[in-house]
């Protein structure tokens, strides 16, 4: 009781305050004793001389005047660009959206039409457009029947302004994410520059352009574009330094897919997902075991009619985090045929081999991710691990190449680990929430009688 008090004492105690900040009080005091308007009380004209002291200090341009400027004048609708003038006058053809998901972004590609995320649509049927100065105008989502993460928007109010041609072809000179930030209101913003990982094939139609130009939540459904300000994708998804985008080449396959007669199709698919991102947000270990286990989860069911994979990958990620590693495997796999490019992808299916212990099957992922990004530290660990595993000397031997360059510090680590004797790789059970099963209650002794006290 004495330290609260203590501390109620030292909190309680008044700070020093700038006698020159008592002059409005008061002013506004004195004024509302001398102001009679009819039986106006105390309380109502120290409010009417409050408004008439900020109207003065607003009019004479005092200091309460830049914070009403600063709040009443409207916020920029794309920020300060130091990006190359092509870049620049691009994201003026990019605008900040909500729908099914309240940030993002869209493109605009014809005078009153736009592309965006189907993620960021779902199965709504409109979305809203940040046009700048606190205004927002609603767009018609277009149905179509193009099974990939993108979706065509109709504004018929947006106000003219530059349009995004799809370029084709190696982007030049680098690559930039023109999307919208997460600030209130969202602001356009040219991200720093990246570079390509890989290219889309056109032989699958969900390939995707892989690329290190920073995309953060709020981009998807935005613009990445070259040096010269070509429409080269629309970002969709990425992290940890390695991001994706929609192929500029999939829009002309959008384009001839979408219109009415796509009505069923477009709603059946936009269905799909919102089921998978609610069965994501609600997925709990637990619920597995109201399933049948010789049956394919809910979730996986529901991302798989998505057709979209990086909700495979989210999927599967969410499965082997409980170490159902069978459906999470193949989920990845699915992945990886959709887009082989996919480096996100073929990284988790070869953490999740390794964890099930199938380090066999890892073997050819580890070697390719080992090729592409030699730099990142699992890579070089999954390397060296699986190598181990199955006497593979030539991938031992790179991954310790790839240590010794990249990370020099972790060269001892990885020499001792190889030194040490190998585990049993046993492979770990399927389905391992036995243990999540409510527990029999222990089984009571038997009671044992008293000893009877001596006297």
């Amino acid at each position: 009781m004495q330290r609260l008090a203590f501390m109620h004492h030292r909190a309680a105690k008044p700070k020093r305050v700038d006698r020159g900040a008592l002059v409005p009080l008061a002013w506004i005091s004195r004024c509302g004793a001398r102001l009679r308007i009819g039986s106006t009380g105390m309380m109502q004209r120290h409010a009417l001389c409050l408004a008439a002291f900020a109207a003065v200090m607003v009019s004479q341009g005092g200091p309460l005047a830049s914070k009403v400027n600063a709040q009443t004048q409207p916020a920029q609708r794309v920020a300060p660009c130091k990006a190359p003038a092509p870049v620049c006058k691009a994201a003026d053809a990019v605008f900040a959206i909500s729908s099914f998901d309240p940030f993002g972004s869209a493109v605009r590609i014809a005078p009153k039409l736009l592309v965006t995320n189907r993620h960021l649509i779902a199965d709504a049927r409109t979305a809203k457009i940040a046009i700048g100065q606190g205004r927002k105008i609603t767009a018609d989502v277009i149905a179509t029947a193009y099974r990939n993460d993108v979706v065509l928007l109709y504004a018929p109010d947006l106000p003219p302004g530059p349009v995004l041609r799809p370029g084709f072809g190696s982007p030049v000179g680098g690559i930039y994410t023109v999307g919208a930030s997460l600030s209130r209101p969202p602001v356009v913003t040219v991200y720093e520059r990246g570079r390509l990982l890989a290219m889309a094939k056109r032989s699958l139609p969900s390939s995707r352009l892989h690329h290190t130009a920073l995309t953060q939540r709020g981009n998807s459904g935005g613009a990445v574009v070259d040096a010269r300000g070509r429409l080269i994708g629309i970002a969709a998804s990425g992290g940890e330094g390695r991001y994706e985008a929609i192929p500029a080449a999939a829009l002309t396959r959008l384009l001839q897919r979408s219109g009415p007669n796509q009505a069923a199709a477009h709603q059946q698919i936009g269905v799909a997902y919102r089921q998978c991102f609610e069965a994501l947000e609600q997925f709990r270990p637990r619920q597995l075991l109201r399933e049948p286990r010789n049956r394919m989860p809910t979730l996986m069911r529901a991302c798989l009619a998505t057709g979209d994979r990086q909700l495979y990958d989210l999927a599967a990620q969410a499965l082997g985090r409980v170490r159902i590693f069978r459906y999470a495997i193949d989920l990845y796999e699915r992945s990886v045929a959709l887009d082989p490019g996919s480096l996100n992808a073929r990284l988790g299916l070869a953490i999740t081999l390794v964890f099930a212990r199938q380090a066999e099957r890892a073997r050819p992922h580890v070697s390719t991710l080992l090729t592409a990004i030699p730099q990142e530290p699992r890579v070089q660990r999954l390397a060296v691990q699986v190598g181990k595993v199955t006497q593979d000397e030539a991938l031992i031997a790179q991954a310790l190449g790839a240590i010794k360059t990249y990370n020099p510090g972790g060269m001892a680590a990885a020499r001792r680990f190889l030194a040490a004797p190998l585990r049993s790789q046993r492979r770990r059970p399927e389905h391992p929430l036995k243990r999540l099963r409510p527990r029999p209650p222990p089984q009571s002794r038997p009671a044992t009688p008293l000893a009877p006290r001596r006297p």
